[in-house]
């Protein structure tokens, strides 16, 4: 897959699916287990498909909370040499969304610009030092609290370790990728980090302990002072997600 603006194609009205293996969105993708089992499922279709038509029908989905933004992106990059096909009404909120988010400049190359002042814009995260320096900062500045000096620092620090992290530990070979939103009447700001990596639990697992569930492992790597870069280093690591989950 040699970028999406080459093989991706958005589509605003019904087209023919014969041809196609075609995924029906659910009305509402929210944070709930089965929203979560859904979107696990359907990329798990998708990676097992490769250079095929593959169209993603979220004509019925009223609502797709902001976490899963960087997900979708991401995984449409990955890809698997399969060519993509986003059917949504262009009347829909979620169409808009998709424009405020930045996924729809993304992923049709469009250089217009749709993304209000409140979203964390969907991006390829690049490692470079100005890259990440102003993307972690526009997480910072919709934080819906006043940091001081010490606290944005321990913050910028943590996130940062989390995107580090996405790139190293997850051996991600397609790019990392985020997106994120602060939502003014909720007074919540959310923001998700997607690597097209091996993934958290593998990584613990094969270098940690093989015998734990995913989940177990998932659960050692949010404890301060776990990770597996200190088993080989001996180097204090780790606190990043357990100082992040505190805070």
């Amino acid at each position: 897959m040699v970028g999406l603006s080459r093989t991706m194609s958005m589509l605003w009205e019904n087209i023919d699916m014969s041809n196609q293996v075609s995924i029906c969105i659910p009305p509402k993708l929210d944070l709930c287990d089965s929203s979560y089992s859904f979107l696990a499922n359907m990329q798990k279709q998708i990676m097992e498909n490769k250079n095929s038509e593959i169209s993603l029908d979220f004509r019925n989905t009223y609502f797709v909370h902001a976490i899963y933004i960087a997900f979708l992106g991401g995984m449409l990059r990955l890809g698997n040499g399969n060519k993509f096909h986003i059917i949504v009404n262009h009347k829909s909120e979620l169409y808009c969304y998709m424009k405020k988010s930045g996924l729809y400049e993304y992923l049709i190359n469009s250089n217009d610009t749709f993304i209000n002042d409140n979203a964390i814009p969907f991006s390829e995260i690049h490692m470079d030092e100005d890259s990440i320096f102003l993307y972690i900062n526009k997480i910072l500045e919709l934080a819906p609290i006043t940091l001081s000096e010490a606290a944005e620092q321990f913050l910028f620090k943590n996130i940062y370790e989390i995107f580090s992290n996405s790139a190293d530990h997850s051996e991600a070979q397609n790019g990392v990728y985020a997106c994120g939103h602060w939502m003014p009447k909720k007074k919540k700001l959310v923001f998700s980090v997607y690597d097209t990596g091996i993934g958290i639990p593998t990584v613990v697992k094969q270098k940690h302990d093989n015998n734990l569930t995913s989940s177990e492992a998932v659960k050692w790597a949010l404890k301060t002072g776990n990770s597996t870069k200190q088993l080989y280093d001996g180097t204090p690591r780790g606190l990043g997600l357990s100082d992040l989950l505190e805070f």
